[in-house]
């Protein structure tokens, strides 16, 4: 470590520092073994400031056990606000450097009264649930192996695309037991819920959790907002613009072999008709050089064709209709775009799914618009049915234009979808939608 800090590879140190620290535990030298984990966390943030934005992505998941190691130890030495700062450091770190914010300690004075953050750490087979509010910050920890997790999470998210209500009623109460059980017994949820997943939590769908006391989904006693990290919760939401003016509408662009989407277009046509100044490009007028020139002077931003989600290695992708070039748009030139949109709407086939990374969360097209400069993207988990699906997003842009903030505009589309639902007149297709960002 000696020779690595004077003449040899700082990039070592981080490694080193862990090694150390774990050998420290072994040999019940705690205070010793968090010192070690804190030196070698501050390694990485030196080596961060010391790379360029556009290489650091995922710099943090290759220490990510460096994390896990001093919170488990916060955490078990009751140092609750300890741990959760070290949860937030690790998280979207480089989201929040291409949005051009500075990373700062979450301050509670930055939360409004009516919200609860609530932030999930894996920590080996332990889940560790954070809440945050203007009362502070509590933990608290469950038991459970991640492939246990992963796997109820599956079929949760199975039974709710084949509309399988009793499945996903039992499932989802197990779930919600889990997630948000001991936290609804200790009343300490406000009306707005910002949660912040983890691992295979970023591929579940919050809304659609069901109380095993009241058999009422969680979207129906509160607001839900997706986000990477508290940092980009609140960077989001001082960002926000209450301009729904001008929209920009794509609806079905003719890209290579893929079917036509002929819902989307009467939606487009629907939901332009809500907005004083729109601007609709549909079919092979729907180019990447169209909508890369129309993007960043919208105030709204409605994406209704095809989307490629990443999974695992494969990079999620906006399909346009080709015109001098490539009829695709992929998450690096989407995040370059520089919009001033207020809101985003993907109403596409899974446009919050890609590959999850340890520490900066869910490669997904709706990243790429946060990243943007969007306060708000409405993004969908799975793949949709587009004739099922323009109503929801017709409703969705009701709220929007009566100036309802994003999430509680998609919440009152949610509930009214519920209602539907309960009717036999509507499916469990907006269980599929998130806001995500604030």
């Amino acid at each position: 470590m000696d020779f690595h800090s004077q003449r040899g590879r700082r990039s070592f140190l981080p490694d080193l520092f862990l090694s150390r620290g774990r050998a420290h535990l072994r040999a019940a030298e705690t205070a010793a073994a968090l010192s070690d984990f804190d030196a070698g966390i501050a390694q990485l943030e030196t080596e961060r400031r010391g790379t360029p934005i556009s290489e650091r992505l995922g710099l943090f998941d290759t220490a990510n056990d460096l994390f896990e190691e001093a919170i488990a130890l916060e955490i078990d030495n009751g140092r609750v606000a300890e741990a959760f700062g070290l949860t937030e450091q690790s998280r979207a770190r480089t989201l929040l450097d291409k949005r051009g914010a500075t990373y700062r300690p979450l301050s509670l004075t930055a939360i409004a009264p009516d919200t609860t953050i609530i932030e999930y750490a894996l920590i080996g087979n332990r889940l560790v649930v954070f809440t945050v509010s203007t009362n502070g910050i509590e933990a608290t920890t469950r038991e459970i192996a991640r492939s246990e997790l992963e796997k109820n999470i599956n079929e949760f998210r199975t039974a709710l695309e084949h509309d399988d209500r009793l499945a996903a009623q039992r499932i989802g109460e197990s779930l919600h037991d889990l997630l948000i059980g001991p936290l609804s017994a200790r009343q300490i949820l406000h009306d707005r819920l910002v949660v912040v997943p983890a691992g295979a939590l970023e591929r579940l769908p919050f809304a659609a959790l069901v109380s095993p006391v009241t058999r009422r989904y969680l979207v129906e006693d509160h607001t839900i907002v997706i986000a990477p990290s508290a940092a980009v919760y609140v960077d989001a939401g001082a960002r926000r613009r209450s301009a729904h003016r001008t929209l920009l509408a794509v609806a079905d662009p003719r890209h290579d072999d893929t079917v036509p989407l002929d819902a989307s277009l009467v939606e487009a046509e629907r939901i332009a008709r809500l907005y004083a100044s729109p601007r609709i490009l549909s079919g092979l007028a729907a180019t990447r050089e169209a909508f890369a020139a129309g993007a960043p002077d919208a105030d709204v931003i409605h994406y209704a064709g095809h989307a490629v989600a990443g999974e695992e290695t494969m990079t999620p992708v906006l399909l346009l209709s080709p015109d001098r070039g490539s009829g695709s748009m992929d998450g690096r030139e989407i995040a370059a775009l520089k919009l001033r949109a207020s809101v985003v709407v993907l109403a596409s086939c899974a446009t919050a799914q890609g590959e999850v990374q340890a520490t900066e969360g869910t490669a997904s097209l709706a990243r790429a618009f946060l990243t943007a400069g969007a306060p708000s993207v409405i993004a969908t988990l799975w793949p949709i049915d587009d004739e099922r699906a323009a109503p929801l997003f017709t409703r969705l842009h009701q709220a929007l234009t009566a100036g309802v903030r994003p999430a509680e505009a998609l919440r009152s589309m949610q509930l009214e979808s519920i209602r539907r639902a309960s009717a036999g007149r509507d499916t469990l297709l907006w269980a599929s939608i998130q806001c995500i960002g604030s």
